[in-house]
């Protein structure tokens, strides 16, 4: 079955990223049936259906792209 099959929203992802999120879940998958493997596996789609989403709608792409105004905020050093 083809990936774009399984998961249609990965026509919103680039070549290199349906290429990145592939490899990602196929190696979560080979892992044992262990919970891990099966977070993992959730963790990969649930992430690169997030990036599809905002890839999908161009508010959120340009909003993504658009650097922060203020970096981070400050950084304290704690211990």
């Amino acid at each position: 079955m083809p990936l774009h099959d399984a998961f249609p929203w990965v026509r919103h992802l680039s070549e290199a990223e349906t290429r990145e999120f592939a490899l990602e879940l196929r190696g979560a998958l080979s892992g044992d049936v262990e919970p891990e493997a099966r977070r993992a596996a959730q963790s990969a789609i649930v992430s690169w259906r997030a990036t599809a989403r905002i890839h999908a709608d161009p508010v959120q792409e340009s909003d993504a792209a658009r650097p922060l105004a203020d970096g981070f905020g400050r950084v304290e050093v704690c211990g």
